[in-house]
Formats: structure tokens, sequence, C-alpha cells
């Protein structure tokens, strides 16, 4: 029953808002599908959820790269700060890519041309869900809120 009340309330608000109350529903069933997110959470909180998540593997990631450059090729403070500074910036830049215009598509195929390193990335369920650019719903990467 909470399904259905819940598929109500979301058409008939996007109705009442002059939108397409069955589209709504439709991308709030792809959302739910692909990020296997229960009614219980909001896609609010999910959005904050997984953002925190991105925030999070970006640390990690940085964390370990600076241990490896260390034990490996002999990094003191001033590479490793040169490093975290250049690693901020294109993470900066990955996050405004709608104002950069850098990917991660874009970083892949530079590391395959450059460097001979094939990495596949799977943004399909990303697609299809099309949060990030969607005003239709809102939500916007750059300012980080959902009306």
């Amino acid at each position: 029953m909470e399904g259905l009340c819940r598929a109500y309330t979301i058409v008939k608000k996007e109705n009442e808002a002059g939108g397409d109350g069955l589209a709504k529903l439709k991308k709030e069933i792809e959302f739910r599908n692909i990020t296997y997110t229960p009614l219980t959470y909001s896609a609010d909180l999910v959005y904050e959820y997984l953002e925190h998540m991105s925030e999070n593997i970006l640390t990690s990631t940085l964390l370990l790269s600076l241990v490896v450059l260390r034990d490996e090729f002999g990094f003191g403070k001033d590479r490793a700060r040169r490093f975290w500074q250049r690693y901020t910036l294109k993470t900066e830049c990955l996050r405004d890519s709608v104002l950069t215009n850098l990917s991660w598509q874009d970083l892949a195929d530079q590391a395959k041309e450059e460097l001979g390193f094939d990495i596949t990335l799977d943004w399909e369920a990303w697609r299809k869900l099309d949060f990030m650019e969607d005003e239709k719903n809102g939500y916007s990467r750059n300012n980080k809120e959902r009306n």
C-alpha cells in the first residue's frame, strides 16, 4: 500500500506543478531500481549518501596513492603535496564537469592513448538515471540541492 500511495503522491505533485506526473513516476521507478533504494529512503537522502560515498572514495584513493608514491617512488613531503594539490584540482574539475568539460571518460581515453592502460568505466546505470543534468527533477550537482 505504501508504494501505491507514494506513486500517487509523485504523480499528483508533478501534475499540479504543470509537469508530466507519469514521466516523473517512471523516473522514480528507474531511480529505485538502479540504486536498489527502498521507499523508506527519500531521493534526497540517497543523493546525499551518494555524494558522501563519492567523497570517501576519492579521499581513500588519494590516501592510497600518497602511500604508494612514498613507498615505491620515494615521494617526500614536497612532491606528495604537489600530487595532492593536482589530484584535488582534477577531482574538482570532474565534479564540475559541466563547467570544465572534463569527464572520467576523457581521463580513461588519455590513459589508454598516452600510457597504454585500457580502463573501462561502467556508467550505464548513471546514464539511465541522468540525475546529474536533469533539470526537471531539480537536481544540480554544483549547488548540491534538490528542489
